[in-house]
């Protein structure tokens, strides 16, 4: 069985530490104590990610990668992003604004900003199920090139972190595009479990989420 990008253990352990009071009563979390737990996610994934993907593409300049909780500021950008829902990847055309405002109060949702090079150029959102985080929607403006190729990679590895740090022990991808189902899938790199719809779609994508990032057993 495929294994996850490996972390060094004092990095995880004091994650995992630093949020031990967070996980244990996630279901008494207001909306800004899950926000905070969101932001200091952030730095975490960018290093994993950035570990992973060196290993990955060692002959690449990869592009430096900044993950925060979205803002008005945020998602009023987003909106004018070119609609790619008719482009041969299938996705977008989603109102960032209505994902914004579902998310705006609720400790179990998420909406994230992901930056390249210091600019603004992704936004991922999902939420907190009883044993998933089920990430919902993916979107990269295509004007930002830096991210292109690695959107997808970025928000799985955020998502399976929050996993870990939650204690939910599966990653979800849920509806994805048919044209990029084997992007999410490489993403995803262990034991995929497919849903498929009444059509043969694939409505729900799932793997362990230590089998997307797991702890060094060194």
């Amino acid at each position: 069985m495929k294994k996850g990008l490996c972390l060094t253990p004092p990095c995880l352990s004091h994650v995992i530490m630093l949020f031990f009071h967070c996980v244990a009563s996630w279901c008494c979390m207001n909306k800004l104590e899950f926000n905070d737990v969101l932001s200091s996610i952030g730095p975490l994934a960018a290093d994993a990610y950035s570990q992973d993907m060196t290993v990955l593409l060692p002959s690449i300049v990869l592009p430096s990668l900044h993950f925060e909780v979205c803002t008005e500021q945020h998602f009023s950008r987003a909106e004018s992003w070119p609609d790619t829902s008719a482009h041969k990847d299938g996705y977008g055309g989603w109102s960032w604004e209505d994902i914004y405002h579902k998310s705006k109060y609720s400790p179990k949702k998420f909406v994230i900003a992901v930056s390249s090079n210091g600019v603004f150029g992704g936004l991922f959102s999902g939420k907190l199920l009883t044993t998933d985080v089920e990430l919902q929607f993916v979107q990269r403006d295509i004007g930002c090139t830096s991210l292109k190729g690695f959107m997808i990679p970025a928000s799985i590895t955020y998502s399976a972190i929050l996993g870990q740090v939650m204690s939910r022990d599966v990653l979800s991808v849920c509806e994805p595009a048919p044209d990029i189902v084997e992007r999410y899938q490489k993403s995803m790199k262990g034991d995929v479990n497919f849903t498929f719809g009444q059509k043969g779609d694939v409505i729900r994508m799932s793997v362990p989420v230590d089998e997307v990032v797991s702890p060094s057993t060194d």
